[in-house]
């Protein structure tokens, strides 16, 4: 494994509950249909 592909999973593992929450509260926004 090159140290880009340990970076790059590192980072995607860093974001994933911050897309996990976005994700989440752009789902239960009031007035969305």
């Amino acid at each position: 494994m090159d140290w880009d592909d340990l970076l790059a999973l590192v980072t995607l593992g860093a974001l994933v509950p911050y897309i996990a929450t976005a994700a989440a509260d752009w789902v239960r926004r009031p007035g969305r249909h």
